[in-house]
Formats: C-alpha cells, sequence, structure tokens
C-alpha cells in the first residue's frame, strides 16, 4: 500500500496536475533568515494563480526559542482564496509563529505570509515545501502589504481555515472524547453568541379550538401522582438521556400557552364574579 501511494505521488499525480494546468510537483528546502525581528515575512511565493502542498518550518529564534509548524495550504490568485490546515505545530519557550495568511498579491499571482513573534537576534529557519507552483522566497519580503482574496488562521491551533469552501466531516466528531456518540459530542462547556435550533412542530396547536386543554384539577391529580408537569420528561429521564433542546424549547412553550389559557379563562371568571358582587352590593344599597 505504501508502495502504491508513493508511485501515485512521484508519477501518476505530477501527470494529473500538469493535465489540469496546475504545474509540476516540485520539493525545495531553504534556510532563511529572518533579519528584522517580530513582524510579517513573506515565506511562500505562488508562481502561478493557482498552488499548494505542504509547507514545513522549523528552527530556533534565538534565546533558545524553538519551533516546528506543518501546514497543508491551497491558494489562488485573483482573490479566490483557499484554504490552510496545520497538521502539526511544536515549540519550546512560545510559540512563534503568531499568525498565517494566504491571499493575492497581484497580477494573479499569490503568497503565503507568516507572522513571527518572540524573535531574538537574526535567527534562521529551514523552509520546507513539497507541492505545485510554490517557491521559497529567500530572502522573504518583510511586513509585505496584506494580500487580498485573504485566507488567514492562528499559529497556536491545529485545525482548517477555509473561506471559499466549507470545511466538511464525514463521521462523528468528538471535542473531548474518543467516542462521540452524536454528529458533535462535546465533553465540556459550549460557549456561543448564538445557538439556532429547528424544532418542528411548533406548539401554535394550543391555541386551536380543537385542542384538549386538561383542567387545572386534571394537572393537580398528575403532579401530585408524578412528580411533574405532563408531556414532561421526569429527572430520572434527564440525567439519562439529556434534553433535545429544540424539542423541550417547544414543550415549554407549549405549557405557557396552557397557562396562558388557563389565566384568561380565570379572568373571565374573575370579570363576571367582580360583575355579579357589584349587582350584590347594589341590592343592598338599595334595601
Amino acid at each position: 500500500m505504501k508502495r502504491l501511494s508513493l508511485l501515485i505521488k512521484t508519477a501518476f499525480l505530477p501527470v494529473f496536475m500538469l493535465i489540469l494546468g496546475w504545474g509540476e510537483l516540485k520539493a525545495q528546502s531553504a534556510n532563511v533568515a529572518l533579519n528584522h525581528g517580530d513582524g510579517w515575512y513573506r515565506l511562500i511565493l505562488g508562481g502561478h494563480p493557482r498552488a499548494g502542498g505542504e509547507i514545513s518550518i522549523y528552527g530556533g529564534l534565538g534565546n533558545n526559542k524553538l519551533t516546528l509548524i506543518k501546514l497543508h495550504a491551497t491558494f489562488m490568485g485573483y482573490s479566490q482564496y483557499g484554504s490552510i490546515e496545520i497538521v502539526e505545530n511544536l515549540f519550546y519557550n512560545g510559540n512563534h509563529v503568531a499568525a498565517i495568511r494566504s491571499g493575492t498579491t497581484g497580477g494573479g499571482l499569490s503568497a503565503l505570509d507568516f507572522h513571527f513573534v518572540g524573535i531574538t537576534g537574526t535567527p534562521t529557519v529551514v523552509v520546507e515545501v513539497d507541492g505545485i507552483n510554490m517557491t521559497i522566497a529567500d530572502p522573504p519580503e518583510y511586513e509585505p502589504v496584506a494580500p487580498t482574496g485573504v485566507t488567514n488562521i492562528s499559529g497556536r491551533v491545529l485545525g482548517i481555515s477555509s473561506v471559499q469552501w466549507p470545511v466538511y466531516f464525514g463521521n462523528k466528531v468528538g471535542i473531548g472524547t474518543s467516542i462521540p456518540s452524536e454528529e458533535l459530542e462535546v465533553n465540556g462547556t459550549i460557549r456561543s453568541k448564538e445557538v439556532k435550533v429547528e424544532a418542528a412542530p411548533w406548539p401554535d396547536y394550543v391555541f386551536s379550538a380543537d385542542y384538549s386543554l386538561k383542567s387545572l384539577e386534571e394537572t393537580e391529580v398528575f403532579i401530585r401522582e408524578n412528580n411533574r408537569l405532563p408531556d414532561m420528561p421526569s429527572a430520572k429521564e434527564v440525567a439519562e438521556n439529556g434534553i433535545a433542546l429544540g424539542e423541550m424549547n417547544a414543550k415549554l412553550l407549549e405549557k405557557i400557552e396552557e397557562l396562558t389559557l388557563h389565566l384568561i379563562e380565570k379572568d373571565h371568571e374573575i370579570k363576571e364574579l367582580k360583575s355579579q358582587m357589584s349587582e350584590v352590593l347594589k341590592e343592598l344599597k338599595v334595601k
């Protein structure tokens, strides 16, 4: 299997890329000096509107600082964006690649920039590329004009950034767990500005004329016998299975709407009682 994979990479893939017009697979390596301290360095130039492959950067950054970052990137000219996937990220005495960006530099060409921090002196890093239409910039351009059609990612993560295309996972995803039982399972806290849940049916049916509204007496009996509201899960069920947010929100709204109907009914009864009391008081005054 390894021989077959190597054969595909070394023989068939280059021919396939040439047919598509991407260019030739090319491996390069260079010792690149970072002579200007912290900041953005344009390390990779895309010599064609389409470029991509594997990039590795490693070495010492002075003051006993080491870094090794490996990524897969595709970047395109004409502001067509691309993707950056960091697959390995090791460092010592601090993370030294704070951010990475790719994009269009003009004339339909593209580039890959790295933002280094924590540099001491004028260190040298090893830059290795293995891919299509990529050239190591040696010396690199320091603080270049930011590209357009930018795809960016923090240098302090493992993961993927994609602007042009959605990121797809074909199986269950677990965060903090290696055996997810749902499409996404998180063993911890989720923090979000907004959560959108699709829930159906929504309980507008409570206000239908044919809805069977339990009386308060029936509800009281059910609560005494079951220690919970009708049509709601028990504490044991929730402890074992959790709750589905969409379904639970619908159930809670159903109970609120039922309470509203009971309140309207009681309001009518109170008004009727007030009217009857007013008539009684009038009769008493006459007598």
